[in-house]
């Protein structure tokens, strides 16, 4: 009817039977294929119902029921269960359904109980519509606008640790002037770099040597080049990250007598002085210009110094003399 399309029996209904029984569930319903509004099966529902009815108990309201899916699956596991609906042929098709039930008894009083609810929802349409409210203009501001002030947001920390380009008495000289430690010379660290790369060479030539006298192989002149100039670096970098990270030293830095600490004097950790060795790689690979930003700062500060937030300094004994 709401579609205004007329009513009329399929002709491959006609002569048989309208009406049989379904099971869905466990449970029994009533359907007639030339009467009501679809089946009244609502097969999509069927996993809803099965899980409805493994959580009910006490006692359920089943609003807007039609023919009782969710009432029906509800009555074995509550104590009382009430089907809501509009429609009263829906309501006598739910109440034929709950008879199959044998759990349920007392036919008349569920089916009594079953029109009190049908009434329920026996209210105008035209309660739902919202109510028109006449324009209004809005009432007038009864003082003078304040002007509040924005809570002052600090600036999120730099990447890496961080370099910071800013003005030369603001940023520049945080590490000397606002610092309590200065960090040691530019010779003195030169001379700790000095010592730990003729390890470096050494060891490694010393390796080379041994090597070439156990298998007497002499490679190509181009495979020489190539491994005289990686190996090195490979072993530099090995050896910078075990004896910096775990032993906090090298045999450099115990000659030159120099020792790492933070910018503000504490003791670095592990995570510190590994997160140094990385950066100390960064400052390499760009071709050096890590370690030569310490002789066009200031505070002969390098990248890798500003980054993990640690600097080289002289013992406490040398500072005395």
């Amino acid at each position: 009817e709401l579609e205004q399309i007329s009513r009329r029996v399929p002709d491959d209904t006609s002569g048989e039977p309208n009406s049989t029984i379904f099971t869905m569930n466990g449970v029994r319903f009533h359907y007639d294929s030339a009467g009501g509004q679809k089946t009244g099966a609502f097969l999509d529902q069927r996993e809803n119902y099965a899980a409805a009815a493994q959580y009910a108990r006490g006692e359920a309201l089943d609003v807007f029921c039609y023919q009782g899916g969710f009432a029906l699956h509800l009555a074995p596991h509550c104590s009382k269960v009430a089907g809501v609906d509009s429609s009263r042929p829906a309501l006598e098709i739910a109440d034929r359904n709950s008879t199959r039930l044998p759990e349920m008894s007392d036919t008349a009083a569920r089916s009594e109980d079953a029109v009190a609810a049908a009434k329920v929802l026996a209210f105008p349409r035209s309660s739902a519509t919202p109510q028109a409210r006449p324009q209004e203009l809005a009432d007038p501001v009864p003082s003078q606008p304040r002007i509040l002030e924005a809570p002052e947001i600090p600036a999120p920390p730099p990447a890496l640790g961080g370099i910071l380009i800013g003005a030369a008495h603001d940023e520049g000289r945080r590490g000397g002037e606002d610092s309590r430690v200065r960090p040691a010379s530019v010779r003195r660290r030169l001379l700790a770099l000095m010592v730990d790369g003729l390890t470096v060479v050494s060891a490694f030539a010393l390796a080379a040597e041994i090597f070439w006298r156990i298998t007497r192989i002499r490679p190509p002149l181009a495979q020489l080049t190539v491994l005289g100039t990686v190996g090195p670096v490979v072993l530099w970098a090995v050896y910078q990250y075990l004896l910096v990270v775990y032993a906090g030293k090298t045999p450099g830095l115990w000659l030159a007598s120099l020792e790492m600490v933070g910018l503000d004097g504490s003791a670095v950790t592990r995570s510190q002085r590994r997160w140094r060795v990385l950066a100390s790689f960064l400052s390499l690979a760009s071709l050096g210009l890590g370690y030569v930003w310490a002789l066009m700062e200031a505070d002969s500060f390098s990248w890798h110094d500003r980054m993990s937030g640690t600097c080289l300094v002289l013992k406490p004994d040398w500072q005395a003399h």
